[in-house]
């Protein structure tokens, strides 16, 4: 497909082996899941997208890295520091540039946050969302509804079935991943 032919282009040009590629996507579609077809919500399903990096000078091939909590703000700081430019203050996110190079096993962060808003209109006022992931939980908040906030065991429970945000032995994590959202919103202006 076009990847490819853009990276067909980067070998004839020579200068595939000094050049590092990023691949990801800004979000995934509900593909039938909670029976739902778009990208609106913040299950897995929408949020979850592949970031892949060929680094050619590190070694490292083929790896398939699903324990670090990354995010498409760690895409700018990440380019500038292969390009050796120091990251603005106003830029948000980490480097991930140790991780790809080393595998380091420290995560560049405790959590990442997405965000979405849809359904709006001249006369809607619109549904947004705001979800903190963290290494074992997720955390969601929306503007309307009954049952506004969700939180699950995304290793006991993957498909996110069971909301855990009402559950009175889950309030400790409920209450991490509130602040945690506030902190996010207060640092960013959100």
């Amino acid at each position: 497909g076009h990847i490819g032919r853009v990276l067909e282009e980067l070998d004839a040009s020579g200068h595939a082996e000094d050049t590092v590629v990023v691949f990801m996507a800004d979000h995934g579609d509900g593909a039938g899941h909670h029976r739902w077809n778009q990208k609106q919500t913040l299950y897995d399903e929408s949020v979850r997208v592949p970031f892949i990096v060929c680094d050619p000078a590190a070694g490292r091939r083929s790896v398939v890295d699903s324990t670090h909590l990354v995010s498409s703000i760690d895409i700018v700081p990440t380019v500038l520091d292969y390009a050796g430019v120091g990251r603005p203050e106003h830029v948000c996110g980490a480097s991930l540039r140790d991780v790809i190079t080393s595998g380091s096993t420290s995560s560049p962060s405790q959590y990442v946050v997405s965000e979405t808003l849809f359904g709006t209109g001249a006369d809607i006022s619109g549904w947004e969302g705001r979800m903190v992931r963290s290494d074992r939980f997720k955390y969601v908040v929306y503007n309307h509804g009954e049952r506004r906030e969700q939180l699950f065991d995304m290793e006991a429970d993957p498909g996110e079935v069971r909301n855990l945000a009402q559950d009175p032995s889950c309030s400790g994590e409920l209450h991490r991943h509130r602040l945690w959202l506030q902190e996010w919103c207060r640092s960013t202006g959100d």
